[in-house]
């Protein structure tokens, strides 16, 4: 017999991706990550870091960093639950966010980044969105838009437990079971030709049914990477803006 943990991992295949966007020459500024702490539990984060910050490639890459510092050391306080997880992890961060930016001597405008969580707890999902970006459960898109004025957490740093509760949970999604999600930072809109930027719309239609909806090429473990490379070589569509993918398939519903 299989070793649980082993069982669990097999059920879950996760993809990542992080593509830099033609119009970014020198950094990408977006991140991805994902852990598997205990058998059952899956967090994954995206990252996109301001551009009308300092450093933005840093603001999203720590953004990352300290989530997955968070997953890899709360074994003994894990709640029970795909929420409470959530929850436990969003409020550590933003306390390890203030810490890091006191310990440094940072200003805000070098720690704005925008933040999509996502925790499996067996076939639970929760998901919770700080600032832009997409979510795809099991074929429904969501475009989280602000106007590319994202209401980034390192603005909500000072505020008392209450307010930051208040913000933390405003755009959550949850469900009870699923089959397969992706979370991506908004670059995922930004598909289009370098020669046309008025494509963006067709590109759309195409892009974010592939990348995020379709389950083809799933047994390649670079599976998003390849389809960025097809929608590139096949239709000429390449993002204009850094683009950072997780997309998780629950085998044991599909």
């Amino acid at each position: 017999m299989l070793p649980a943990a082993l069982i669990f991992k097999m059920q879950m295949k996760i993809y990542t991706t992080v593509q830099r966007g033609f119009e970014h020459r020198t950094y990408c500024e977006d991140a991805a990550g994902f852990w598997q702490p205990l058998p059952g539990v899956t967090v994954a984060a995206v990252s996109d870091g301001c551009s009308g910050g300092c450093n933005s490639h840093f603001a999203s890459a720590l953004t990352v960093k300290i989530i997955g510092k968070i997953v890899n050391s709360m074994l003994p306080q894990m709640p029970s639950s795909a929420s409470g997880t959530g929850g436990f992890i969003l409020s550590r961060y933003m306390q390890e966010l203030l810490t890091v930016k006191q310990a440094l001597c940072l200003e805000t405008g070098e720690i704005l980044a925008t933040l999509l969580l996502a925790v499996v707890y067996h076939n639970a999902l929760w998901i919770a969105a700080l600032g832009d970006g997409v979510i795809a459960i099991d074929g429904e898109i969501t475009e989280i838009n602000h106007q590319n004025t994202p209401d980034y957490p390192a603005y909500h740093l000072h505020q008392s437990a209450n307010e930051q509760t208040s913000y933390l949970f405003a755009q959550v999604c949850e469900q009870t079971a699923f089959t397969h999600f992706a979370i991506a930072t908004d670059g995922v809109l930004s598909f289009t030709t370098a020669q046309h930027i008025s494509a963006v719309p067709a590109g759309n239609d195409l892009v974010l049914p592939y990348l995020l909806n379709d389950n083809s090429l799933q047994t390649t473990q670079s599976m998003l990477a390849r389809k960025c490379n097809l929608l590139h070589s096949k239709y000429g569509l390449l993002p204009a803006d850094d683009v950072a993918v997780v997309k998780i398939i629950n085998q044991i519903n599909s």
